[in-house]
This record gives C-alpha cells, structure tokens and sequence, in this order.
C-alpha cells in the first residue's frame, strides 16, 4: 500500500469533539512517517485510516512533532461528534501496571 506524503494530506485534519473530551483525527501513514506510531497511547482510538488522538497528550505529541518536522499546521475543523464507540489504539510498546503507566515517556526527552 502506497501513503500519500503528509504534505498531501495535513488538510484532512479534524478535530472531534463531546461535551467532555476531544480527539484529532491524523491520517494513520502521518503516525508511520512521524516515526510516533508507538508514541500513542490506548486513550485514542482508530477507525479504517485513521488515528483519534486524544487531546491532553497524543494530539500534543503529533502536532509537536509534526511542528518540529517543518510542516505548518492548517486550521482544524471541528466536528461536535465522540468518537468512544471507536476501537482504542493498539500500542504494545505501551506498559502498563495498576498504578498507571511504566516507563513511558512519548517526547523521548
């Protein structure tokens, strides 16, 4: 399967939303070419091509690194709609214990 280059891509950005949370759907290639992919957490989601990123840290961490790619972020839609009914995001690299994450840390830093 061939991906589109991001460039081609930025502008199907969308920004979904319900009363209580917020998600950025990212084309799934864009996570493959950010090199993040196992930098996402299972508090987002996934449907067909498509990452939801959850707004207090896997939006942030895409955008970031996006940003720090060189590409410029185009204003984002809002679309009033959850997204919770979705399939979470898969991420083995993601440890977890009772206490919460394990050794996590998805800026790298």
């Amino acid at each position: 399967m061939t991906h589109q280059p991001i460039e081609n891509t930025i502008n199907s950005l969308l920004w979904f939303e319900d009363p209580g949370h917020g998600w950025l759907r990212v084309p799934l290639a864009h996570l493959d070419a950010l090199n993040i992919k196992e930098k996402i957490t299972p508090f987002s989601y996934k449907d067909g091509g498509y990452a939801y990123l959850e707004e207090d840290l896997d939006a942030y961490v895409y955008l970031k690194t996006l940003q720090d790619a060189g590409y410029t972020v185009p204003d984002i839609p809002t679309v009033h709609k959850s997204v919770r009914h979705l399939p979470h995001y898969v991420n083995p690299a993601y440890v977890t214990n009772r206490h919460g994450p394990t050794e996590w840390n998805p800026l790298g830093a």
